[in-house]
């Protein structure tokens, strides 16, 4: 709670092994949100934030995603209702079979994109592992960033060109963002300020329970603020998974 820099090198971010119990297991893991993404700084201080916008086109473009989906993603979360070049507001989606207005505010959940114009359910488990939705405006931790948001923060740069930056920082972590520039490959332009840092406020738990056929996962979005008591902003359980033979029908 103390530290001024989060790594994967701390405990939290060490895999356990899965505890075995009697017809079952359970699977517990700790991620940085903030090594993700975070999908509401498209919008900030309800304006656009070009810096935000142009890195997650990059995030898109990579995952072979139309990048244009970061126009509808903007309009979901602006206040306005004025509709941006290639995105949509209310009068797209009351027009659907089963109308809806447009949110005009900060997502709850990655879910939640599965209501914005253009996401399809099989582009959001795409982006999974790369993004989040945090309730207040948030800086990459580049101490914990996967390579393909790490490429992100940069115009261009593949993500194979970070792979030797990926593999010194579990000994070595950055201690300021001057250490995360300075290990860049050469004559690589440092991104913006505000898109990076080198700690984070938010975790993600995640609890896997298996016991015979049926599967349960619980997951937390966990606040840590700096001198006050860790705070669960949100706990969920998914719908039950089962598993089923080949030949089974329910």
């Amino acid at each position: 709670k103390d530290n001024k820099t989060d790594h994967l090198g701390e405990l939290w971010a060490k895999p356990l092994p899965p505890l075995p119990v009697e017809d079952g297991m359970i699977a517990f893991a700790v991620n940085d949100a903030q090594g993700r993404f975070n999908l509401n700084n498209l919008v900030r201080n309800g304006a656009p934030s070009p810096p935000d916008i142009a890195m997650f086109q990059r995030l898109l473009t990579a995952q072979g995603i139309d990048p244009g989906l970061s126009e509808t993603l903007r309009d979901w979360l602006d206040p306005d209702s004025t509709v941006s070049q290639g995105g949509a507001e209310d009068i797209e989606y009351l027009s659907l079979p089963q109308p809806y207005r447009t949110a005009n505010q900060l997502l709850q959940s990655v879910d939640e994109l599965r209501l914005v114009k253009g996401f399809t359910a099989k582009t959001v488990e795409k982006l999974r592992p790369y993004v989040t939705a945090l309730p207040v405006p948030t800086t990459v931790n580049v101490n914990t960033a996967p390579d393909q948001v790490l490429a992100a923060l940069f115009t261009n740069l593949p993500a194979a060109a970070l792979q030797p930056v990926l593999d010194s920082r579990v000994n070595q972590p950055f201690a300021d963002a001057a250490q995360f520039i300075a290990r860049l490959p050469s004559g690589t332009p440092p991104p913006p300020a505000n898109l990076y840092g080198i700690n984070t406020g938010y975790f993600l738990v995640t609890i896997d329970i298996r016991y015979g056929r049926l599967q349960r996962r619980t997951e937390a979005l966990i606040e840590r603020a700096s001198g006050k008591p860790a705070t669960v902003l949100w706990h969920r359980l998914p719908p039950l998974q089962f598993d089923t033979k080949p030949d089974e029908k329910t």
